[in-house]
């Protein structure tokens, strides 16, 4: 079981290198890398983490919403092509709710450091805007956890007269301590979606739709028989820039 967890780390490892690579040969062939773009942004996603036969525990689980923060930056590879750098922090959160009783829930809110690296492709391009094809990969480190949510008390538990079993809820929230042995603190993941620019004088914004997909586990292996846990998004961004360099397109 390590050695397959070592194989994949491995190849996601080789897989980030090998696309920087082909990003940075696009630049070839007389064109210069420079910057286009410099901006912030920020937007919500909807996460849930992936866990194959989950509801086998009476356990399901349900995406959350969450928000992202980032910097622009858009550097010019060529007439077709962009590279594009947004770091900045985003919350991956999801909420797992038992099956028999939809008040018993807990939510779990991730932060997490991230650093996505896209490489626009344009689809579409005029004077006013441009839409792009967008693919590339998201690292990320773990940086906060907690949960809150409710759970039965048990010393207020009794039964009615046809057997039923009764309890109060209790709210909690606790801040989730990082297990060295347990918890992988990286995240690496595939992002593939669209984006549409608008241009306003000197200025563009930029509305961003994509999904996002974990090819790391959440968990180390440290047990038998180990399911994947991996985090997996619908996100919807908004990026406000200014342009620092315009080329036109031959």
């Amino acid at each position: 079981m390590n050695l397959k967890r070592l194989l994949i780390h491995n190849s996601c490892s080789l897989l980030i290198r090998f696309n920087l690579i082909i990003f940075f040969i696009l630049t070839i062939n007389n064109y210069s890398f420079a910057q286009k773009e410099l901006g912030i942004g920020g937007g919500f996603n909807f996460n849930t983490l992936s866990i194959p036969h989950q509801n086998g525990n009476n356990v399901k689980t349900i995406p959350k919403l969450g928000y992202s923060l980032f910097f622009h930056s858009r550097f010019f590879l060529n007439k077709s092509f962009d590279l594009v750098f947004e770091p900045g922090v985003s919350e991956k959160n999801y909420q797992r709710r038992a099956i028999d009783n939809q008040y018993i829930e807990e939510t779990i809110i991730n932060k997490y450091l991230q650093l996505p690296i896209n490489l626009d492709t344009k689809i579409f391009s005029s004077k006013k805007k441009t839409t792009y094809l967008t693919i590339g990969a998201t690292i990320g480190y773990w940086i906060k956890s907690e949960t809150r949510g409710y759970l039965p008390d048990i010393f207020s538990s009794f039964s009615s007269f046809n057997n039923t079993e009764h309890y109060n809820l209790i709210y909690f929230n606790k801040k989730n301590a990082f297990d060295k042995k347990k918890d992988r603190r990286y995240d690496i993941a595939i992002n593939l979606g669209f984006r549409e620019s608008f241009y306003i004088r000197n200025t563009v914004l930029s509305i961003n739709a994509f999904i996002t997909k974990s090819i790391t586990s959440q968990q180390k292996t440290y047990m038998l028989n180990q399911e994947m846990r991996s985090n997996q998004s619908i996100t919807l961004q908004i990026a406000y820039s200014k342009k620092l360099k315009h080329h036109e397109d031959e």
